[in-house]
């Protein structure tokens, strides 16, 4: 009787095609990713804009003041003011937050009035990828809209 001796194991070959496969696939994975978080975060930070805009709003409403929203720091953060006398820029800070890394905010400040209108206007969040999210204010009734550009 004949005794064979093959080798079971795998080539070098067989181990660095394995390998470069799991590299690629891993890299594939951790670009999708990164790409959503970014625009998880563009759209959280409109989420959270959009929920101040309404805070403000209500605030007004409720305790019959003018309430206000300014964007600060060169679009890096926004606040929530209310504002004791319009001439004198004599306000008082409710709420202050920061954006993250990466995510930006143009726009006027919105002032909310007692009865429920506002000031109007339109607050854009953009990324570092030209990704827009527009956030419309309408003067007359002070609606608040959110949709992407």
């Amino acid at each position: 009787m004949k005794k064979s001796h093959t080798n079971r194991g795998f080539t070098l070959l067989e181990l660095i095609i394995v390998m470069l496969i799991i590299s690629i696939s891993t890299a594939i994975v951790y670009i999708s990713i990164s790409i959503a978080e970014r625009k998880a975060l563009l759209k959280n930070t409109a989420r959270r804009i959009f929920i101040s805009l309404r805070y403000a709003k209500e605030m007004a409403i409720m305790q019959r003041k003018i309430m206000g929203f300014m964007v600060e720091d060169n679009g890096k953060a926004y606040s929530i003011i209310q504002i004791n006398n319009e001439e004198r820029d004599d306000y008082q800070i409710l709420k202050q937050a920061e954006v993250k890394r990466g995510v930006m905010i143009e726009g006027e400040g919105i002032v909310f009035y007692p009865l429920g209108n506002s000031s109007g206007g339109t607050i854009i969040v953009s990324d570092n990828e030209n990704r827009q999210i527009r956030i419309t204010v309408d003067d007359i009734t002070g609606g608040i809209k959110i949709e992407n550009s």
